[in-house]
Protein backbone atom coordinates (compact mmCIF):
# COMPACT_ATOMS: atom_id res chain seq x y z
CA UNK A 1 0.00 0.00 0.00
CA UNK A 2 1.33 3.62 -0.99
CA UNK A 3 -0.96 5.45 1.30
CA UNK A 4 0.71 7.40 3.98
CA UNK A 5 -2.10 8.57 5.95
CA UNK A 6 -2.12 10.52 8.91
CA UNK A 7 -0.15 8.63 11.25
CA UNK A 8 -1.50 8.83 15.22
CA UNK A 9 1.30 7.82 18.09
CA UNK A 10 -0.75 5.45 20.18
CA UNK A 11 0.78 3.77 23.45
CA UNK A 12 4.31 4.17 21.42
CA UNK A 13 3.06 2.23 18.25
CA UNK A 14 2.01 4.20 15.24
CA UNK A 15 -1.18 3.87 14.04
CA UNK A 16 -2.80 4.88 11.01
CA UNK A 17 -6.02 6.62 11.32
CA UNK A 18 -6.69 8.78 8.11
CA UNK A 19 -6.17 8.75 4.91
CA UNK A 20 -6.63 11.17 2.43
CA UNK A 21 -9.38 10.98 -0.27
CA UNK A 22 -6.76 10.36 -2.87
CA UNK A 23 -4.82 7.93 -0.29
CA UNK A 24 -7.33 6.16 0.05
CA UNK A 25 -7.34 4.94 -3.95
CA UNK A 26 -5.43 1.80 -2.42
CA UNK A 27 -7.49 0.85 -0.17
CA UNK A 28 -10.40 1.08 -1.98
CA UNK A 29 -8.68 -1.27 -4.21
CA UNK A 30 -8.41 -3.45 -1.76
CA UNK A 31 -11.91 -4.16 -0.01
CA UNK A 32 -13.20 -3.84 -3.62
CA UNK A 33 -10.98 -5.76 -5.71
CA UNK A 34 -11.63 -2.67 -8.06
CA UNK A 35 -9.75 0.51 -8.69
CA UNK A 36 -11.56 3.52 -8.92
CA UNK A 37 -10.74 7.18 -9.91
CA UNK A 38 -10.32 9.64 -7.16
CA UNK A 39 -13.47 11.98 -8.83
CA UNK A 40 -15.69 8.79 -7.58
CA UNK A 41 -14.44 8.40 -4.10
CA UNK A 42 -14.61 12.58 -3.81
CA UNK A 43 -18.07 11.91 -5.56
CA UNK A 44 -19.28 9.24 -2.49
CA UNK A 45 -18.21 11.69 -0.03
CA UNK A 46 -20.59 14.71 -1.75
CA UNK A 47 -23.35 12.99 -3.52
CA UNK A 48 -22.92 8.87 -1.86
CA UNK A 49 -23.71 5.86 -3.48
CA UNK A 50 -27.40 4.28 -3.44
CA UNK A 51 -27.91 6.88 -0.79
CA UNK A 52 -25.16 6.25 1.29
CA UNK A 53 -22.33 8.89 1.49
CA UNK A 54 -18.97 8.35 2.36
CA UNK A 55 -17.95 9.91 5.63
CA UNK A 56 -15.07 11.95 5.72
CA UNK A 57 -13.38 15.12 7.87
CA UNK A 58 -11.30 17.62 6.83
CA UNK A 59 -7.84 17.49 7.97
CA UNK A 60 -5.49 20.15 7.07
CA UNK A 61 -7.60 21.81 4.04
CA UNK A 62 -8.00 18.11 2.76
CA UNK A 63 -10.59 15.40 3.00
CA UNK A 64 -9.27 12.24 5.19
CA UNK A 65 -11.51 8.92 5.83
CA UNK A 66 -10.61 5.85 7.62
CA UNK A 67 -10.70 2.63 6.84
CA UNK A 68 -13.63 1.47 9.25
CA UNK A 69 -15.58 4.71 7.45
CA UNK A 70 -15.01 2.71 4.02
CA UNK A 71 -16.05 -0.95 4.67
CA UNK A 72 -19.20 1.00 6.76
CA UNK A 73 -19.51 3.16 3.07
CA UNK A 74 -19.57 0.05 1.23
CA UNK A 75 -21.45 -2.06 3.69
CA UNK A 76 -24.21 -0.07 3.45
CA UNK A 77 -23.88 0.60 0.27
CA UNK A 78 -23.93 -2.96 -0.98
CA UNK A 79 -26.84 -3.88 1.03
CA UNK A 80 -28.70 -1.07 -0.02
CA UNK A 81 -27.58 -2.07 -3.82
CA UNK A 82 -28.68 -5.82 -2.45
CA UNK A 83 -25.40 -6.85 -3.29
CA UNK A 84 -25.18 -9.66 -0.83
CA UNK A 85 -22.28 -11.36 -1.58
CA UNK A 86 -20.14 -7.85 -1.45
CA UNK A 87 -22.35 -7.21 2.13
CA UNK A 88 -21.18 -10.43 3.62
CA UNK A 89 -17.24 -9.85 2.43
CA UNK A 90 -17.53 -6.60 3.90
CA UNK A 91 -19.23 -7.60 7.02
CA UNK A 92 -16.21 -9.48 8.05
CA UNK A 93 -13.96 -7.29 7.16
CA UNK A 94 -15.53 -4.66 9.28
CA UNK A 95 -15.53 -6.89 12.51
CA UNK A 96 -11.97 -7.21 12.05
CA UNK A 97 -11.51 -3.20 11.44
CA UNK A 98 -13.70 -2.65 14.42
CA UNK A 99 -11.57 -5.01 16.55
CA UNK A 100 -8.36 -2.69 16.54
CA UNK A 101 -8.05 0.24 18.87
CA UNK A 102 -9.11 3.98 17.51
CA UNK A 103 -7.81 7.70 19.16
CA UNK A 104 -9.96 9.58 21.09
CA UNK A 105 -10.85 11.40 18.31
CA UNK A 106 -11.68 8.97 15.86
CA UNK A 107 -13.90 7.30 18.67
CA UNK A 108 -15.54 10.69 19.23
CA UNK A 109 -16.24 10.94 15.34
CA UNK A 110 -17.74 7.84 15.39
CA UNK A 111 -19.69 8.05 17.87
CA UNK A 112 -21.33 11.12 16.91
CA UNK A 113 -21.90 9.84 13.62
CA UNK A 114 -23.38 6.34 14.97
CA UNK A 115 -20.66 3.80 13.82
Amino acid sequence: MKAAGLAIIVGGMTARIYFTLAESIDLVADLTGQTFDIQTIRRWRRVGRHGERLLAVKIGGQWSTTQAWLCDFFLKASIAGDDEETAAKLEKLRGEVAGRPMDSRAASIAEKFGI
